[in-house]
């Protein structure tokens, strides 16, 4: 990441929050509550500041109150390596998708790939049907705002998702939302997470929780997730949503596979198999233009 684009990233995090009134930080509110020069932070957001001292972008991080998994990823930003640089130059990302649609198709377990802004790039039969995301997502108008974003389903009153995980979904939300936040830390000042974000600030619970995120915390993970709820068409399940990633040129792609964990749920997701197979849904555009 070049100074500019950090500083692009600091103009959009100070942007985001208001102060009691509604009215959206500025530069001289961000410098006192990170207790740094007004100056020095105008030379950041230009990016024209020659070296930025670790003492400094601590502060920020902290004034800014980003969540655990954000600060990872500010920190990572504040070293100024270009995101196109961290995987392997001879990492194809047209290559790595093929590979990573092919497993996707060979899993039978519910499972979905996801990008940086997380939208859903493809997803198989298991989690379609596991989560009921036909209306919600693949039928959902792909010109629309958010169209394949799996925030916008997770926190739409209306989605079959949240009917479905019923007294999980609370616990699912906040989850989700701090992942949500930590993989799209270093892309905040791109047009298109603007647009997404402000479709998805439409949808009041998502206010909601992205707000509480930042001081609910707690120094979470977001490795895995259990679940242990009555699914109103599979009956009582118990699994775990189990993430990885993979770096690629073009940005990194994350894994969300879900595993049984009792011997009952293990035979609902192999009868799921045997009904609706293992066949693979692509959606969102990926890499992103």
């Amino acid at each position: 990441m070049q100074k500019d684009m950090f500083g692009k990233l600091v103009r959009s995090l100070r942007k985001e929050h208001r102060d009691a009134g509604g009215t959206q930080w500025t530069q001289q509110t961000l410098a006192d509550k990170a207790g740094v020069d007004k100056r020095t932070l105008e030379r950041i957001e230009q990016g024209v500041l020659r070296k930025i001292d670790p003492d400094i972008v601590l502060r920020l991080a902290d004034a800014l109150e980003l969540t655990s998994v954000e600060r990872e990823q500010f920190f990572f930003a504040a070293m100024l390596l270009d995101n196109s640089n961290l995987a392997s130059p001879q990492s194809d990302p047209e290559e790595k998708l093929k590979m990573l649609l092919a497993m996707l198709a060979s899993l039978r377990l519910p499972a979905m790939l996801v990008d940086v802004y997380a939208d859903v790039i493809a997803v198989n039969s298991g989690a379609l049907h596991l989560f009921d995301l036909y209306d919600d997502l693949v039928n959902y108008p792909a010109d629309a705002p958010a169209a394949h974003n799996i925030m916008r389903v997770i926190f739409s009153r209306d989605s079959s998702y949240r009917t479905i995980l019923r007294e999980e979904w609370s616990r699912n939300a906040m989850h989700n939302i701090r992942f949500f936040r930590g993989i799209t830390l270093r892309y905040r000042f791109h047009p298109y997470f603007k647009q997404t974000l402000a479709a998805l600030w439409k949808h009041p619970a998502f206010r909601l929780y992205w707000e509480r995120a930042r001081f609910e915390d707690g120094d979470s993970t977001t490795d895995s997730l259990m679940y242990d709820y009555h699914h109103p068409n599979l009956g009582p399940i118990r699994y775990m949503a189990s993430s990885s990633q993979l770096l690629t040129r073009s940005g990194t792609l994350y894994w969300a596979i879900y595993v049984p964990l009792d011997e009952r749920t293990m035979t609902v997701f192999q009868n799921m198999v045997e009904r609706y197979g293992t066949d693979v849904i692509q959606l969102a555009a990926w890499p992103k233009a």
